[in-house]
Parts: C-alpha cells; structure tokens; sequence
C-alpha cells in the first residue's frame, strides 16, 4: 500500500500514459505530466515534444501548464507529477520549467517525482527553485 494520497496516485496513471504520447526523437527521454487544477476533477496532461531545432522542444510541464491555461482561465494549480523512463533515475523540472511555474504556482507547490514503478518523491517548488526571478522585478511601464 502507498503512502501517497489517491489523486496523487490517480495523477501518476496520467503521466505514465503520457510517456506513449511523448515524442522524443533525439534525447530518447519520455516524460509525461498531470497536473491538478483545485477545483476541477479532470486531471491535466502534458507530455515532452522534442524538435530537431531543440530550443523549439517543449517539456511535458509546460505542455501541462499551456494546456491547464488554455482550458481554464486563470487555473489554480494544485500539485503536478512528473514520469520518466529514464535509466539515470528521477527526473526534476528544468530551469525553463521552473521559471514557466513560478509565474502560476505558491512556493509550497507539491511536486511528485515518478518513474514506472510508482510516486518516488515529494518536492516543493521553493526547494526547486529558491532564488526566483518574479515580475515584480521588472521595470515599471
């Protein structure tokens, strides 16, 4: 029996099912993500989409956030799990991803960390990303 609460277990079926939609050409490196809008019981989805141009590739995170953005006007979001298949073992957001998330989410956003086998770890946003660059930094116009 896991220790994870349901959804967060229902959250990592999700993202193990976007692993199939990933496309990943050139890295080899298949993520999927779910993410939880409060509010709303449908999970959603992203996945990694490599380009051969690769500042064109989009991680599954962002995917996942796009598509939370584009179905649901100004989403909440909740926590996120994130599923690799990769041999080396968990695998973090990327500092793009960061920065994309901290742009929507609190400091204590839970982050699960997952491969195949299951929900291995729990972060918090703040622990990924302690020293943000936020929009109040910006000059004003």
């Amino acid at each position: 029996m896991s220790s994870w609460p349901e959804i967060v277990l229902e959250a990592h079926k999700v993202s193990l099912k976007m692993l199939e939609h990933s496309y990943a050409p050139y890295s080899q490196l298949h993520v999927g993500a779910a993410l939880k809008v409060k509010g709303h019981d449908e999970l959603i989805s992203g996945c990694n989409v490599e380009n051969a141009s690769f500042g064109a590739t989009l991680c599954a995170e962002r995917v996942a956030v796009f598509h939370a953005i584009a179905r649901i006007k100004k989403p909440e979001l909740e926590f996120m799990v994130l599923c690799s298949d990769s041999p080396q073992g968990l695998i973090p957001p990327c500092g793009m991803c960061l920065q994309v998330l901290q742009e929507f989410v609190r400091p204590d956003f839970p982050i699960y960390l997952a491969d195949q086998k299951g929900v291995q770890k729990k972060l918090l946003f703040k622990e990924c990303l302690p020293n943000q660059f936020e929009k109040h930094m910006l000059p004003e116009s």
